[in-house]
């Protein structure tokens, strides 16, 4: 079972989003040893995409002293930018003190890995593949990455219609791709695709039924794994 040890003072914390804020609460609500509904030192955020301002305010939250014995701040975060990232350099390793940092994020894969080493990782039981059996997920990617770009289109049309075609299910298949495509020869005319998906995943003008039509196209054919 996935534990914070509170030996760190950053921390990520890999999974769905609610059952991961879940996790978070209810952890710091047995360290302190009561409820965070009127805590006075907490913080929370939730980004679509967590940029450069919002890194600026995380670090003010960051600073001075906590007014109880520690403070909690809790980002959630859909994706980030490589500039948000290095602006929060400093802060994960040295916040200031009695100051715990905890960022939600349904994958590990979006961060530097200079920010990976300054962050405790606690990945939430079933968010990471390698379960025996294959969720629908993973069964999508690899329907998709498979199919030649006609069945592609066609895969989403039919998504489409099932009303599927939701931020979250881009983001699943998009993660379920890119293990899949983890030992694929000419990895990386796979991965730049689905690298520029990834980063306007969360764009507001721009659907998922739209970014999934861009890989249909750009994206070349797996071969299929017996």
């Amino acid at each position: 079972m996935a534990l914070i040890s509170f030996e760190h003072h950053s921390y990520l914390v890999v999974g769905p989003a609610a059952l991961a804020l879940l996790f978070v609460r209810e952890a710091l609500e047995k360290k302190i040893g009561r409820p965070l509904a009127n805590y006075p030192d907490l913080f929370f955020s939730e980004h679509a995409l967590f940029g450069v301002a919002e890194s600026r305010l995380l670090k003010a939250q960051a600073a001075g002293k906590p007014l109880a014995d520690e403070k909690f701040i809790i980002v959630q975060i859909g994706t980030t930018t490589g500039e948000a990232q290095n602006a929060l350099l400093k802060v994960l390793e040295e916040p200031a003190l009695g100051t715990r940092i905890f960022i939600i994020a349904r994958s590990a894969r979006m961060f530097l890995p200079t920010v990976l080493s300054r962050l405790e990782v606690v990945i939430l039981p079933g968010n990471k593949g390698g379960a025996t059996e294959e969720n629908e997920p993973a069964r999508a990617a690899r329907a998709f990455l498979t199919a030649v770009p006609s069945r592609r289109l066609a895969l989403v049309a039919t998504w489409q219609k099932e009303n599927k075609l939701t931020k979250d299910f881009l983001a699943d298949l998009l993660d379920r791709a890119e293990e899949s495509l983890a030992v694929a020869k000419e990895r990386r005319r796979f991965l730049w695709p689905l690298m520029s998906v990834r980063r306007y995943l969360y764009d507001k003008a721009l659907l998922p039924k739209m970014l999934l039509e861009y890989l249909a196209v750009a994206l070349p054919v797996a071969e299929e794994k017996h």
